[in-house]
């Protein structure tokens, strides 16, 4: 049997609690002697860790799996592993007169573990680890950094390369997790918003991405002006909900003391405030929005 310890903080949120939990049950893996220790149970962990996800950003399961993570700032669950198994594989190597060490020696050319790791830090830009006797623990700030780093880009790449997150990608912030997240703690408010930033709605320019219609044909049947139903053209053109977001944008400028905004400012401003006050009238801003629209539907 294995020790199954997860050490939590008393400062933590719910969230970082489960989410420690998630990370360490990922582990089991290593202390449970898979051939690919870390590895082969990762991809269940990985599920159960979007799931969660976008649970807690109360989203379908089709959401984007890579926007859903940038919006609670983490990684994929195989970053952590991995640094986790480099570590394991310094302790070992300073084992020396140990018979693990010893194994490990004699079976290292065709141990598929060590052939994975070895993997690892060619794409990390470490080679030269698996051909000198150079020592890891000097290096590990600097692998956990090029692993992140590796994380960031290719989760950058995949945002700003997707058609679906085109609305996304004007408030992107690959830095920090949203700040939506940890101030909405009412789900159904923190759903709402969720919703709208990631394109996991039912407006016609998502509807008719699964029902493959071009992007020119996903017109508003709302408004019937015949523009295309994008999350701009509802939140900001279409005049059926002109009554709601007049009163949204004088609530909006009162609150920034202001007298004018541009509507990429506006969008910006309310999508990624750090206001209560600001992401409660967005909310209830949409959610009015949408509860038109779905009447406005029904009834035709």
């Amino acid at each position: 049997m294995f020790k199954f310890q997860v050490r939590v903080g008393l400062g933590l949120t719910p969230f970082q609690q489960y989410f420690r939990y998630i990370v360490a049950a990922a582990f089991i893996g290593r202390e449970t002697g898979d051939e690919y220790p870390g590895y082969t149970f990762y991809s269940y962990c990985e599920k159960f860790h979007m799931k969660f996800i976008k649970e807690i950003l109360g989203v379908h399961c089709k959401a984007s799996n890579v926007a859903c993570r940038a919006e609670l700032g983490r990684l994929p669950l195989w970053a952590k592993i991995s640094f986790s198994c480099i570590k394991f594989l310094e302790h070992l190597l300073t084992s020396e007169n140990t018979l693990v060490f010893k194994n490990f020696q004699a079976t290292k050319n065709f141990n598929p573990w060590a052939k994975k790791l070895y993997s690892i830090f060619n794409s990390l830009g470490f080679s030269y680890i698996a051909e000198s006797n150079c020592s890891i623990k000097a290096l590990l700030p600097n692998i956990k950094q090029r692993l992140i780093d590796q994380c960031t880009q290719e989760q950058s790449s995949k945002i700003y390369s997707s058609t679906k997150l085109k609305f996304y990608q004007h408030f992107y912030d690959f830095n920090c997790r949203s700040a939506y997240v940890d101030i909405l703690r009412n789900k159904t408010e923190r759903s709402i918003l969720c919703k709208i930033r990631l394109s996991a709605h039912n407006l016609a320019i998502e509807r008719g991405r699964h029902l493959g219609l071009h992007t020119s044909d996903r017109i508003c049947t709302i408004c019937k002006t015949g523009d295309v139903e994008d999350e701009s053209h509802f939140l900001f053109k279409c005049e059926k909900y002109s009554n709601y977001r007049r009163s949204f944008q004088c609530n909006i400028l009162s609150i920034l003391q202001k007298n004018h905004l541009s509507e990429n400012q506006m969008l910006k401003f309310c999508m990624n405030s750090n206001s209560l006050k600001v992401l409660r009238v967005t909310c209830s801003y949409i959610n009015n929005c949408l509860t038109l629209r779905n009447e406005i539907i029904q009834y035709s």
